[in-house]
């Protein structure tokens, strides 16, 4: 569900975690997608560094 006060320009703790779980939710849809097979890998490696940042929230 999109958040209406959804705003790139207002970094609030809400904005900033809606764009992070939208990162991480089209990142891991997209290990799964065959038309992406190609960028299987580098997709992994997003999750990895994403993986990384979260050990330090």
């Amino acid at each position: 569900m999109m958040n209406d006060n959804f705003n790139v320009e207002n970094p609030i703790n809400e904005n900033i975690e809606y764009a992070f779980k939208n990162l991480i939710f089209y990142v891991v849809v997209s290990t799964q997608l065959d038309i992406y097979k190609e960028q299987k890998t580098k997709f992994e490696k997003v999750l990895f560094e994403i993986n990384k940042v979260c050990l330090f929230m």
